[in-house]
């Protein structure tokens, strides 16, 4: 097997006037820039290098930024659900205890464990499911809305939307069932006398 010929790619494309080079060295280690350095000094000794490094570097660098706004993106995104979904569950319970002598007085009529459990849990389902019915639908005009403005922007994220609205209803309905529970366990008598 015959030796790769060591070889240089010339960029023509220059930025401030500088020119910029690609090495590859023939074993595929990394770029060592004291030898690059001594070897073009060998050569042109009047030629002033910027920096030295593998194309791998050279990429990473390109994209750091853009991960780094990623990365703090994705954190807000993720600290802003947790928070709107803490919000959610607040808001189920609220509304559980503001039923309380009317949940006491289905009770007291006869109103067995699973019926309270149905009740409760049913109607926070179900406006839950209203709701992410209702944010799929904005999603999906906002996003082909959106495309007319920002271009390269990728409108078609069902699975995401989707999971995002699945994750949410399922929190609700463990925060709904959480609630009913809670409901089933008052005494009715107790319950008549709490504000």
């Amino acid at each position: 097997m015959a030796s790769a010929t060591p070889t240089v790619f010339d960029s023509w494309e220059s930025s401030r006037g500088a020119l910029r080079y690609v090495l590859r060295p023939s074993d595929g280690t990394r770029v060592n820039e004291d030898l690059v350095r001594r070897a073009i000094a060998g050569v042109v000794p009047e030629v002033i290098l910027g920096s030295v490094m593998s194309i791998d570097q050279r990429l990473a660098s390109g994209i750091r930024e853009q991960a780094f706004a990623t990365m703090v993106l994705t954190l807000f995104c993720g600290s802003a659900a947790i928070v709107t979904l803490a919000g959610l569950v607040g808001m189920v319970g609220f509304v559980v205890a503001r039923r309380t002598k009317e949940i006491a007085v289905r009770m007291a009529l006869g109103a067995q464990a699973n019926d309270i459990r149905r009740l409760v849990a049913g109607e926070a389902i179900g406006a839950a499911f209203v709701g992410a019915s209702a944010g799929l639908i904005i999603n999906f005009w906002a996003s082909s809305w959106l495309r007319r403005f920002i271009y390269g922007l990728d409108t078609d994220l069902l699975s995401t939307t989707l999971i995002a609205s699945v994750a949410t209803l399922v929190v609700l309905a463990a925060a709904a069932i959480a609630a009913s529970q809670r409901a089933v366990l008052l005494q009715p008598t107790e319950a008549m006398r709490t504000e």
